[in-house]
């Protein structure tokens, strides 16, 4: 397939495929190489549909790759343009078909080869008269902004820029990509789930549950001996470990009914002791290079809700750090620079969705942002050298490990690590290993016969892959499902039959997490949300397909739809005043109205319309408030905080999940009566962690999700630095 291998322009950047990168908006951006040769070959063709079929041919030729390879390519050439898919100016999607080039292509100036050019708004060479056009491509008439103007004294500075940023590049390799294959090795591979690595030297440090919902407890192993001391043996799981500077102590989570908080054990083994009480989250913990304090993410009302704190062993005093902005913000997984000056944090934006920032201990300074991408991150560390942050997240589609400037920058991909999805990693203090978990997970959809739950028969998969399919909900006529996929390589809605036949992908969105799809009343429409630019926006899409249409802006978040009964509006969650609240908008946008006074997050009519029954926010329970307005009345109690969509409205009633020692419990509600009944003990792989239930409308069957498979194991990087 043809390619263009010569300098070109497209948008505002000049793209250079020999030296595989990209200058233009103040920066260099390196480019992997087969990502950069599915750019060549579109800008070969500008304005020409390229097939799938065809870009993979003459890209990866006669390796055998899935279409997701090409999907994730064109997310992070998306990255760099800052291109939206759903408005696009550079690159558009054609739906089942493959990619196209909008955007103009302009030929570099050969007598100007070597020289970027120095302003990455100048989108025309110097000598715009002797430019090569691409065949087929006519001159494209210049923007004002994009026609060069500059006084000699400006183009003599524009080369010293030129100098000093290819200068920088040259000199910083610790923040470019890496020119050789890292070596790599399974640390661990026990049935289960390994987790939070930590290095001591060469000791590691890890969490193992040997099978999906049982309790983790801790582990240490060293680089190289297959020997694997174990130190805590309890009911209670063991969560994020640190190590003493010294290497003599691992401080550590423990969450039990009966024992939960900060707690210490030697190394070697023996007893632990407690430190703090659960008035700290589970969700990192950094002991300082000094030894004296630990940083951890303190959940206690009377500080800063969710906010870093740091906690002094000599006085087992606890100071406040960090103060998030809102109250349902929270600041978790500190990291202490090397030289114990500075944390690296999370600020939550939203559930996971988070961004880093870095603080100085002595909290004289407020906090200062790093990331600005709105993702999921599932790691953060600090590079040896203390020159910059690492981190696992998912802003180009599916995780990647990454590395910034501790000051602020572009963040760089950190190539050749991960065949699946890194998440939690550490570095070593001396820089020379890196070791990650590997996850691999497989969530299918099942429906269980609500007639008789605990016959043989009655639990039977009807939407299955290798990947993720969740959030089932049955259409109105029972016939079909709709559901969110990563099978196709990205999260996106899609909808089968109803025993899982004929699967077919509605949107197109090709990175960001999208989820939560609910029919309209007459089975013609679908609600969902996503988040594209990293806050929940709404989408209302045709369910036999066709362009969705963003329904809310996104300057605020909007998740978990569902439909009022006559069809007319669309409730939704949002954080756009106190808190999480549920408001409607009408179906077809415009003006929202708040609906919950105090609190809500998933809401569902009753089959009437009259009522209303909602979840709320990190509160376990649910409540009923009238459609029209009016006081809100608790009607569950045993609904879990983590179980805010594991529930449904049907014709006989309410159906949800309640925990017990046993197991998760399909409980149903009468709403007349307020008596509940247990139906059906779930055994085996747990429920999802991405929750929803869904009755057929003839009350026979219900759709749930379920992890077949969760699997997780640690791999080691030797010779990282």
């Amino acid at each position: 397939m043809q390619a263009l291998n010569t300098r070109f322009f497209i948008d505002e950047w000049l793209v250079d495929p020999r030296l595989h990168r990209m200058v233009g908006r103040g920066r260099t951006v390196l480019i992997e190489p087969k990502v950069m040769q599915v750019l060549t070959c579109l800008a070969a063709q500008p304005g020409e549909v390229i097939e799938r079929e065809r870009l993979l041919d003459g890209v990866w030729g006669d390796t055998i790759v899935t279409d997701h390879v090409l999907t994730r390519s064109i997310s992070e050439l998306r990255k760099v343009f800052e291109d939206d898919p759903r408005r696009p100016a550079v690159i558009e999607t054609i739906p089942k078909t493959g990619y196209r080039l909008i955007a103009p292509v302009v030929m570099d100036d050969p007598r100007a080869e070597g020289t970027p050019s120095p302003f990455p708004g100048d989108s025309m060479p110097p000598h715009a008269a002797d430019v090569a056009l691409t065949p087929g491509l006519s001159m494209p008439s210049a923007p004002a902004s994009a026609r060069p103007a500059w006084p000699p004294h400006g183009l003599a500075l524009a080369g010293l820029l030129v100098v000093t940023a290819v200068s920088a590049w040259l000199l910083a390799p610790t923040l470019s990509e890496p020119t050789r294959p890292l070596r790599t090795h399974l640390f661990t591979s026990f049935p289960g789930i390994e987790a939070h690595p930590v290095f001591h030297g060469n000791r590691m440090a890890f969490t193992w549950a040997e099978e999906p919902g049982r309790n983790p407890d801790l582990y240490v192993k060293q680089i190289g001996d297959e020997a694997l001391l174990r130190l805590t043996d309890d009911a209670g799981g063991v969560y994020v470990p640190a190590w003493s500077p010294d290497g003599r102590y691992l401080a550590y989570r423990r969450l039990a009914q009966d024992r939960c908080g900060l707690f210490v054990i030697s190394s070697l083994g023996g007893p632990e002791r407690q430190l703090v009480d659960c008035s700290i989250s589970r969700s990192g913990l950094a002991w300082s290079p000094d030894g004296h304090r630990l940083a951890l993410t303190v959940l206690d009302t009377t500080l800063q809700p969710h906010g870093l704190a740091l906690f002094t062993m000599s006085t087992r005093a606890i100071d406040p750090l960090t103060h998030p902005e809102q109250p349902y913000q929270r600041d978790y997984m500190p990291a202490f620079s090397p030289d114990g000056r500075r944390l690296a944090f999370l600020r939550s934006l939203s559930h996971d969705i988070a961004d880093i920032y870095v603080v100085d201990v002595d909290g004289t300074d407020p906090p200062k942002r790093l990331t600005f991408d709105n993702r999921y991150v599932a790691g953060l560390r600090w590079s040896a050298d203390g020159q910059g942050v690492l981190f696992s997240s998912n802003r180009a589609g599916n995780f990647k490990l990454w590395r910034m400037p501790a000051d602020g920058g572009e963040p760089e991909w950190l190539a050749a690590v991960g065949a699946y999805d890194p998440g939690g990693f550490s570095v070593s203090a001396e820089g020379n290993y890196l070791a990650y978990e590997e996850w691999d997970y497989e969530i299918n959809v099942y429906s269980l016969l609500l007639t008789a739950p605990d016959t043989p028969d009655s639990a039977r998969r009807v939407v299955a892959s290798t990947r993720w399919d969740y959030h089932p909900q049955v259409s109105p006529d029972g016939q079909r499902i709709a559901f969110g996929s990563n099978r196709s390589g990205t999260f996106e809605v899609w909808v089968s039959e109803a025993d899982g036949r004929r699967p077919m992908r509605l949107t197109t969105f090709d990175g960001p997490f999208v989820g939560m799809p609910r029919w309209s009343p007459d089975g013609k429409r679908l609600a969902f949300d996503g988040r594209v630019d990293g806050r929940a926006v709404l989408y209302r899409i045709d369910a036999a397909g066709g362009p969705p249409t963003g329904l809310t802006d996104g300057t605020t978040d909007a998740l978990a739809p569902s439909w009022s009964r006559d069809g007319r509006w669309l409730y939704f969650a949002s954080n756009r005043e106190d808190g999480w609240q549920i408001w409607k908008m009408p179906a077809q946008g415009g003006e929202a109205v708040r609906v919950t006074p105090e609190g809500g997050y998933l809401g569902f009519e009753s089959m009437d319309g009259k009522t209303l029954y909602f979840s709320k926010y990190a509160v376990p329970g649910l409540w009923s408030l009238p459609a029209e307005g009016g006081p809100e009345t608790r009607v569950v109690d045993d609904l879990g905080i983590s179980d805010w969509g594991n529930w449904t409205v049907a014709d006989a009633g309410l159906y949800y999940v309640s925990r017990t020692p046993e197991g998760p419990v399909l409980t149903h509600l009468d709403p007349a009566t307020r008596e509940t009944t247990y139906l059906h003990t779930w055994s085996g792989p747990p429920l999802s962690h991405e929750p929803g239930l869904s009755v057929s409308p003839d009350g026979q069957r219900l759709f749930f999700a379920r992890a077949d498979r969760i699997e997780s194991d640690i791999v080691l990087v030797e010779e990282f630095r």
